[in-house]
């Protein structure tokens, strides 16, 4: 029996990201397209290659990590995932929970900062999201980052993936440039 079944029973939560629209007026990360709030703190995540692999918002004093994947048109990229992700955070000593009410999971150790991993998935995209500290434990704490993931668009594009591809991300054009000087 699939352990993970009854996250599939659960509604998708209702602020959900959606494909790419018309230029919106969002921040341009490439793969993702994020509305701007006053105050937002942004930070790019690289991985082994330097590539950018997810970007970390910090509003007012929650935070979440979001990182955009392609998806199979038939499948469920975030279902089967997931056991492979509760394995891997057990290894590294966390306790993991199944929280079908949001699809996710939740990860806490005493060694590091409690997780909350929940999936967004359309037909072409997987958007994971990953909350910490107060925004992991509370939903008053998370509450503006769900707004804020519900008005994110994915770009996926129409370039064929392979399944569990990051979608490229990239830093703003004038924070690149900025960068460089």
């Amino acid at each position: 029996m699939d352990s993970f079944a009854d996250l599939w029973s659960a509604p998708q939560p209702s602020e959900a990201p959606v494909d790419q629209c018309d230029d919106s007026g969002l921040l341009d990360l490439g793969g993702i397209r994020v509305p701007m709030i006053p105050g937002m703190q942004l930070t790019a995540l690289s991985d082994t290659k330097g590539d950018i692999s997810a970007f970390e918002f910090l509003i007012s004093t929650a935070s979440v990590q979001v990182s955009a994947y392609a998806a199979p048109r038939s499948g469920n990229l975030w279902r089967d995932s997931l056991p492979e992700l509760t394995e891997n955070l057990e290894a590294e000593g966390y306790r993991v929970e199944q929280l079908p009410k949001l699809r996710g999971l939740y990860a806490e150790t005493d060694r590091a900062r409690p997780l909350l991993i929940v999936g967004y998935l359309s037909d072409r995209w997987l958007l994971r999201a990953i909350f910490t500290d107060a925004a992991a434990q509370s939903a008053a704490a998370r509450e503006p980052l769900l707004d804020f993931i519900g008005g994110i668009e994915v770009v996926r594009g129409q370039e064929a993936m392979p399944p569990g591809a990051l979608i490229p991300l990239r830093l703003p054009a004038n924070m690149d440039e900025e960068a460089r000087e």
